[in-house]
């Protein structure tokens, strides 16, 4: 049952490179072999650029179990990852970054106050997401006693630690640029380790 688990992850994950925006995904960002399992110290330590000195209300969420897990990367087969969501609270509208290489332009708009620039979420990435939320089950949470704000930033974010430490400092130049951030939410696409003998 574990050899035919690792062989659908290995199988989705190269479906994922092929359809994301860059074929060589894996080589550019430093993707190493994906781990199913990943410690919450791991986690937290993976993330820890994202959410340090952050004042907003930060969840992390991660898979619930393998069933769970699967539906996951099905859900995910012809999507590029990760999916970054800009929700503008105060507009009321939402932006997509899912492409590696529109990171850096991303912060170059976020810098020039040009969010209005970016690609509007389109209704099935969101339902997408909101969909996906059904496997994740909260596993850390920072900063709970803040509200949301009325006005700023909510972020959204499908992501997994497997996918490196480049992609993830591309990434972090958009937190870096964007001001106020009210709460932050990270599904990430790992089930913890401690529920391995559950």
């Amino acid at each position: 049952m574990k050899n035919k688990f690792k062989i659908f992850l290995i199988v989705i994950l190269v479906l994922g490179i092929l359809v994301s925006c860059q074929p060589i995904f894996k080589l550019v960002t430093g993707v190493k072999n994906p781990k199913v399992y990943v410690s919450n110290q791991d986690r937290i330590e993976y993330y820890n650029p994202w959410i340090e000195n952050k004042e907003a209300a930060i969840l992390i969420k991660t898979i619930e179990n393998q069933k769970s897990f699967v539906s996951v990367f099905q859900a995910l087969e012809e999507v590029s990852f990760p999916i970054f969501i800009i929700e503008d609270i105060q507009n009321k509208k939402s932006y997509t970054v899912n492409c590696y290489e529109d990171f850096d332009y991303t912060v170059e708009l976020l810098d020039q106050k040009k969010l209005d620039k970016l690609k509007e979420t389109q209704l099935p990435i969101l339902k997408l997401v909101d969909s996906l939320s059904n496997n994740f089950i909260t596993k850390e949470t920072f900063n709970k006693s803040k509200t949301t704000k009325q006005d700023g930033y909510h972020i959204r974010i499908v992501h997994g630690t497997f996918l490196g430490k480049k992609l993830r400092k591309r990434i972090s130049g958009v937190f870096n640029s964007l001001d106020p951030i009210s709460s932050i939410t990270i599904l990430d696409l790992s089930i913890d380790e401690d529920s391995k003998n559950d």
